[in-house]
């Protein structure tokens, strides 16, 4: 999504045309880190994560979502105030798609911070880390009872 042709270069480039020096930059960082928090790929960490945010939106009543967003918004702000920087810093004018940007970042700070710190959580606990497979138990690759079935086929 970040690196050469993806979809936020394209969509940067388009609506800033002073992204593209920092294209490669922006893209080599996004991969390193992306190895680094993920390193089993992103999908196993995602899709517990939208499952569930599926669920919610569409079987949660109404009174949950001001709670879910006073509980989320206070780890997003350090996130959006730095892109707002960025964004004052660099744009000419300001453009909607600026607050989507904005919000993204906020998310995606909070995620990588909610992850060092159960980390390092778990680190002073003294019990290994969970993993960045998102929430809930890794599933198992194979089970033993699956090998007899296979042998007699």
């Amino acid at each position: 999504m970040i690196s050469a042709g993806g979809v936020a270069a394209v969509f940067g480039n388009y609506h800033n045309k002073g992204f593209t020096p920092y294209l490669v930059l922006v893209g080599g960082v996004g991969m390193v880190l992306t190895a680094i928090i993920h390193p089993e790929g992103q999908a196993p960490f995602w899709q517990p994560a939208l499952q569930y945010l599926g669920r919610w939106l569409t079987t949660g009543p109404a009174d949950k979502f001001p709670k879910a967003i006073a509980r989320v918004l206070p780890g997003m702000i350090p996130g959006m105030a730095i892109a707002w920087l960025v964004i004052w810093q660099k744009a000419s004018e300001w453009r909607n798609w600026h607050l989507i940007i904005i919000v993204l970042a906020g998310l995606m700070g909070r995620s990588i911070a909610m992850q060092v710190m159960a980390g390092v959580k778990a680190k002073r606990a003294g019990a290994p880390a969970s993993g960045t497979h998102g929430p809930g138990p890794v599933p198992p690759t194979s089970t033993s009872d699956s090998t007899p079935a296979l042998a007699e086929a």
